[in-house]
């Protein structure tokens, strides 16, 4: 398989690392470059040309050049605007609108690189940064390639609707099982066919929207880790740390201590 073989590589690349922002100063905006927007927590609404939708953790919404960029924040956003340029003449397909990844764990871990300390301090930014932009964008080109070989997938709005609950449910420790029970699937066949809608099993889908859950109230409140834990469907502080730290190479409370202002 020569997947990505003629990939363009971006270049000239610049990024911003934005933390809850509550509101674009602009509400559409029109680039002389592709930009992407690399959700890490948060949700907006968007429209670029006859596209729109909302996009949320896990999403990375991209924009041609020329192209009029919409927007507007639904929930305080943790995000990457990340702006580069590719040649004129590159022949293969680009990624356009909302892209979904499905290795989110890899798309934190560059996210997390690129953000700076102390936010929004353009010399601190890390001196490999564009590179881990480049492979953000790689990542979207990787789920093109991979919505091509799977376009003949039936839009199916059971799991459209089981991946709307179990967004609204990260504090239930069982939400995958009973996702499934709500679709009268077992197991095995709920994970079957949610995976050939999204591209990714139902129990990464999950752990991404509890990560995401974890990191805004780790910012966001005094919580102990315990309580923390139980609203992200953890037992206890104990096993959300663990997962934490093998997912963003970082313990929850070095996470509070870095992104609290």
């Amino acid at each position: 398989m020569q997947e990505l073989a003629a990939a363009p590589f971006p270049g000239e690349t610049e990024w911003v690392y934005w933390q809850r922002k509550e509101a674009f100063l602009l509400a559409e905006d029109t680039y002389a470059r592709w930009v992407m927007f690399a959700v890490e927590s948060g949700r907006f609404r968007y429209r670029i040309q006859d596209e729109e939708g909302t996009a949320a953790a896990g999403d990375v919404v991209v924009c041609p050049p020329g192209a009029r960029f919409e927007r507007e924040v639904v929930e305080p956003l943790s995000f990457a605007f990340v702006a580069f340029s590719l040649r004129a003449d590159d022949p293969v397909p680009l990624p356009q609108g909302r892209v979904r990844i499905g290795d989110t764990a890899r798309l934190q871990q560059n996210l997390e690189r690129l953000k700076p300390a102390p936010p929004h301090d353009a010399a601190a930014q890390h001196a490999y940064g564009a590179h881990y932009a480049a492979d953000i964008w790689l990542q979207c080109m990787q789920e093109c390639n991979r919505r091509k070989e799977t376009s003949a997938a039936p839009a199916d709005a059971a799991m459209d609707a089981a991946a709307a609950w179990l967004r609204e449910h990260v504090d239930a420790r069982s939400a995958v099982s009973e996702a499934a029970a709500r679709c009268g699937l077992t197991p095995v066949q709920f994970t079957r066919r949610f995976q050939r809608v999204f591209g990714m099993p139902p129990q990464p889908f999950m752990l991404s929207l509890r990560m995401a859950e974890a990191r805004k109230l780790l910012v966001s409140t005094d919580w102990t880790l315990d309580r923390i834990a139980l609203a992200c469907g953890y037992e206890n502080g104990f096993s959300l740390s663990r997962s934490f730290v093998r997912l963003t190479g970082i313990r929850p409370s070095s996470y509070r201590a870095l992104h609290r202002l």
